[in-house]
């Protein structure tokens, strides 16, 4: 597998500017969270033909896939749903591949939180270890979750937010 900063590297190139948040398992590279390594790596990019620079030249069907094992996906806005105030906890990465791209990298407890409305399997494994390496109170899990958009109103569909309620009531009882 490609070192995370070689991929870095490389979508900052194809890039040339903008701001890319790096989350899924990906990102807990930065973290010190072990995690088994993805083929594929989410993105949201702004602005958009940045983005579509990147999948074009990196995506599943890429060259950079078949020599890599490895794609890259960039993500609309909403795939990554994390508490309001994320951005606050990120780990921030200004210029170091390119002078003006901009990597953001959400803190562990936000990407688990952003998992929850679906919380599949390697969603639960990703929480155990996220908690396991970062354990998590009771008091702190219920601020990001009265921080979530769930929430906050700003998801309206009703089934939406009680498979989020049901899955954080789940990952409640994963808490040490």
């Amino acid at each position: 597998m490609v070192p995370i900063h070689e991929v870095l590297q490389e979508i900052s190139r194809v890039a040339v500017s903008g701001e890319i948040v790096v989350f899924g398992s990906t990102a807990l590279q930065f973290t010190g969270v072990v995690v088994d390594e993805s083929e594929r790596i989410d993105l949201l990019v702004e602005p958009a033909e940045c983005g579509q620079r990147i999948e074009a030249s990196m995506g599943a069907q890429s060259a950079y896939n078949e020599k890599h094992g490895l794609s890259v996906r960039v993500q609309p806005a909403e795939a990554f749903l994390a508490p309001q105030s994320w951005r606050a906890r990120s780990k921030k990465i200004e210029g170091l591949y390119a002078p003006e791209v901009n990597f953001i990298i959400p803190h562990p407890h936000d990407i688990v939180m952003s998992a929850l409305e679906h919380f599949e399997s390697q969603d639960r494994e990703i929480a155990r270890l996220v908690l396991e390496a970062m354990p998590l109170s009771g008091d702190d899990l219920e601020a990001l979750a009265a921080d979530m958009p769930h929430r906050k109103q700003a998801i309206s569909d009703p089934k939406r937010c009680e498979a989020f309620e049901k899955h954080l009531e789940a990952l409640s009882k994963m808490l040490p």
